[in-house]
């Protein structure tokens, strides 16, 4: 398995995240125009033999904050660890500079426990 991290609307994935999102979330569409309304997109997917089998998609939020927005792993590579391991690539991803002092650093990256949601200051 690989990881791919794509900043942005992921289009030559598109088809494929679309399948994936309809499987985690009981059919449930993922339309284009919602990915491409988020700025500050960034995809990352795990990938096997060419197809999806994870996924997780954040995005910058007007606010300043990074919103950790959707993710989910096929019903039968479940209980891998593929989902932690997308979020923590994404956490790597948005990594502050490493002057960074530890105070700052968990200003800026939360987890809203009660929501199941990260964020992080962008």
């Amino acid at each position: 398995m690989q990881i791919v991290t794509i900043e942005g609307v992921p289009y030559d994935w598109l088809k494929r995240l679309q399948e994936i999102h309809a499987h985690v979330f009981d059919g449930a569409n993922l339309p284009l125009e919602k990915l491409e309304s988020k700025e500050g997109l960034v995809c990352l997917l795990a990938v096997e033999n060419e197809d999806i089998i994870g996924f997780k998609i954040g995005y910058t939020h007007p606010d300043g904050i990074f919103y950790s927005w959707l993710g989910g792993v096929r019903e039968k590579k479940r209980g891998q660890g593929i989902a932690s391991q997308l979020m923590r690539r994404q956490h790597e991803h948005l990594k502050p500079p490493a002057d960074v002092t530890e105070s700052e650093r968990s200003s800026l990256c939360k987890h809203k426990a009660d929501s199941g949601r990260n964020y992080a200051s962008a």
